[in-house]
């Protein structure tokens, strides 16, 4: 447990560094580009986000879990995934580029066709990004993979003050910005990954067959898992207007800084739950969810608290609709720390199918009932549906991780006295880790 505390507290650390940086580019964008200008860059960024998801394949999944496993050499794993992102790229671009007109007239209505030539360009430099990433997991080399996740976030910041704020180059300059971050990015993690391997593609059939196989098992999951996250702004942008798309962005980007707790915790529990014996999981597994739980249900009590004049300050009055909808995002959220925990270790386990069965599920739900309020009540109507469609999520993630670890409802959710002793234990080993990263 030391060496498990030990990482997510060092990839908390990283992941609220994280935030923070994110959350300055935010504001900049939010203050010089306005509610209509943040909602024209959120829905033009879907486009990357959104095919990277597609066109992965769960290839970097099967990376950790192939890699922590030690069933392929690092070589092997590197070189089939720069074979496959160089093959996907290759295939996917002129069906991009078809695409682009009907986009225009639909879901990303409001989006110049510039900014979504412009965006391409993202793709497979994000598709490279989330296989090197998951390398750097699948080896459990935490400390370079927290490296690599400031210094993409810190990049794009930098670009960004640069292009956005002091030239003044607008939407074209803050997708420019994030290109030029992920090419930073990108090669520093092939400069470290060079001091370990040969960096080249590398076509390896029985690795690809494997990876694919595993990785496609849980993939559906994740692009449903996805469309939960993020279709309910394509539904307002249809119904309501890009400036709402705006709003609705800060109320999200808010909500989810929540999410760094669950989301540092499942991100070392994966390959720990891989490489572990099952016996050891299933005593780590319920500590982490339950306090992950505990403290991130007192820090959405104190974002409430704290919610409009932080919105104020960072944002100005012009953000300031944002504020109910958070307030709505806010359970979800919570809930949503739930099974972002528990699916962590159900992933480690080679279980990603039950992901994929729960995020079905939750999109059903999403879809039926931003249909039914986004219309009646705007975005106050999507944080709704998005904190049912997370409850739910997390009702799923509890029932099928009992189901599979054998561990109660009580064990998992309930903190215990022994829990809240450690935390003293857990803030010097924060501090500890702290210090490490600066000699």
């Amino acid at each position: 447990m030391g060496t498990f505390t030990r990482n997510v507290l060092l990839t908390l650390l990283t992941r609220l560094t994280v935030f923070a940086l994110a959350f300055v580019s935010g504001v900049i964008t939010a203050r010089a580009l306005g509610p209509s200008g943040r909602g024209t860059l959120t829905l033009a960024l879907l486009v990357p986000f959104f095919a990277e998801r597609f066109l992965n394949l769960g290839v970097g999944i099967a990376n950790t879990y192939l890699l922590g496993k030690k069933k392929y050499t690092l070589q092997d794993v590197l070189g089939n995934s720069l074979a496959l992102v160089i093959t996907i790229t290759l295939i996917s671009g002129p069906f991009y580029l078809l695409l682009v007109p009907v986009l225009s007239r639909t879901v990303m209505a409001g989006v110049e066709h510039s900014s979504l030539l412009l965006v391409s360009i993202l793709i497979p430099l994000q598709l490279l990004w989330t296989y090197l990433i998951c390398i750097f997991l699948g080896l459990q080399d935490i400390d370079r993979y927290n490296i690599l996740l400031v210094t993409e976030r810190g990049g794009t910041l930098a670009s960004i003050v640069l292009l956005v704020l002091i030239l003044r180059f607008g939407v074209t300059g803050a997708i420019c910005a994030n290109i030029l971050a992920s090419v930073v990015v990108l090669g520093l993690g092939l400069v470290m990954l060079s001091k370990r391997t040969e960096i080249r593609p590398i076509w390896n059939p029985r690795l690809l067959k494997e990876s694919v196989l595993f990785g496609l098992r849980g993939q559906i999951g994740n692009i449903v898992q996805v469309f939960n996250y993020r279709f309910d702004v394509f539904i307002i942008n249809y119904f309501l207007e890009v400036d709402s798309v705006g709003i609705y962005s800060v109320a999200v980007g808010l909500a989810e800084m929540l999410w760094h707790i669950p989301g540092a915790s499942a991100t070392v529990l994966f390959p720990q739950t891989a490489a572990a014996r099952e016996k050891d999981a299933k005593v780590f597994t319920p500590r982490v969810c339950r306090n992950v739980l505990l403290i991130t249900t007192i820090l959405a009590a104190g974002l409430f608290v704290i919610s409009k004049p932080l919105i104020l300050f960072a944002f100005t009055d012009a953000y300031l609709p944002a504020l109910v909808p958070l307030w709505f995002l806010l359970p979800g959220v919570v809930a949503l720390s739930i099974s972002k925990t528990l699916f962590g270790d159900l992933a480690g386990r080679g279980l990603v199918q039950y992901s994929t069965y729960s995020s079905s599920v939750s999109l059903i739900v999403t879809v039926i009932c931003d249909l039914a309020l986004i219309p009646r009540f705007g975005v106050t109507g999507a944080a709704v549906a998005s904190s049912i469609a997370y409850g739910i999520h997390a009702l799923l993630a509890l029932f099928f991780y009992t189901r599979a670890s054998g561990n109660s409802l009580v064990d998992t959710l309930i903190p215990k006295k022994g829990d809240l002793l450690l935390y003293p234990s857990y803030c010097s080993t924060a501090v500890r880790a702290f210090l490490k990263t600066q000699d």
